[in-house]
């Protein structure tokens, strides 16, 4: 097995600015620390994250549990 992987995996925040970057052609393993409050900086600015209810799925899934597709 003659497999090379190109490397140069890279981590990113929830703003999407870049964290860490693994190098190119080399065996490596990156880790990075989140900052969480980064994680609801980014869901305020996202209106479609920010204004997700999580009781809306509740509720569906209640309703689809009742229900089954059937094949014509």
């Amino acid at each position: 097995e003659n497999l090379v992987f190109w490397g140069g995996s890279q981590a990113y925040d929830p703003l999407g600015k870049q964290i860490k970057k693994a190098p190119y052609f080399e065996e490596s393993i990156i880790t990075f620390n989140l900052d969480p409050s980064t994680i609801s900086l980014a869901r305020a600015n996202r209106p479609v994250i920010r204004d997700i209810r999580p009781e809306i799925y509740q509720d569906l899934y209640q309703l689809s549990r009742f229900h089954t597709t059937q094949k014509e």
